[in-house]
């Protein structure tokens, strides 16, 4: 059963602005993630960040379901 989608003339259809928001949510969650190795790698190996790790694929996971969890996951080291 398919539901129609209402178009919208000024910001396109909805399927459209969900695909956007998901590569928009994706790229935020790997710059953080990016940023919390950085971060990682700087401090040295005194201070363990691996709790920080788990919010980008926390995110991702939460907002895109669970591939982009485990993509992010994978990356992290």
């Amino acid at each position: 059963m398919n539901l129609p989608v209402q178009e919208n003339d000024a910001t396109g259809n909805a399927a459209s602005q969900r695909r956007s928001r998901a590569v928009y949510i994706f790229t935020g969650c790997l710059l953080l993630l990016l940023l919390v190795g950085w971060l990682d790698y700087i401090t040295g190996y005194e201070l363990g960040f691996f709790v920080f790790y788990t919010v980008p694929i926390g995110l991702a996971a939460w907002y895109q379901g669970r591939w982009p969890g485990i993509w992010l996951a994978l990356g992290q080291r």
